[in-house]
């Protein structure tokens, strides 16, 4: 299995300016965005929203990041979408709740779907050998975990 890269860049605060200038640093300390994603592809952000929380709580992704790394992909040439699968209730409620509805929509980021999956199959597995996995991830070149 190929070693993973990881990228830690402090940032004070969830300023636009600082948030922006933090995640391009992390991107460019794993070699930039080619690397990652190619121009015309379908990209999922899926941001953590185990519940739609005020994102003061912490609980959830901060819209600034989504906002921030969604800019980057597009400007990329990706088509992004963003959403999860929340413990509690439906995507669409919970992203709004947590305030990354209205960030994403403004953005032009669409919402994926999250809420409906397709079973598949994995004979060699030892245990699940059929699960459920959401449309978004079945249907998208790439799944960036926020």
């Amino acid at each position: 299995m190929p070693d993973s890269m990881v990228a830690l860049v402090g940032c004070k605060d969830y300023a636009e300016d600082k948030v922006d200038a933090a995640i391009q640093r992390g991107i460019d300390l794993l070699g930039g965005i080619r690397p990652l994603v190619k121009s015309g592809e379908t990209i999922v952000l899926k941001p953590n929203v185990l519940i739609g929380s005020d994102p003061s709580r912490c609980v959830t992704t901060h819209p600034a990041v989504l906002k921030s790394v969604g800019k980057l992909f597009q400007a990329a040439g990706v088509t992004v979408l963003f959403g999860d699968s929340p413990a509690v209730g439906g995507c669409d409620f919970n992203l709004r709740r947590a305030g990354l509805r209205q960030v994403g929509d403004e953005a032009g980021f669409i919402v994926a779907d999250f809420d409906h999956g397709r079973e598949v199959s994995h004979p060699q597995a030892l245990l699940a050998k059929k699960i459920t996995l959401a449309n978004a991830v079945l249907d998208a070149d790439g799944v960036i975990s926020l």
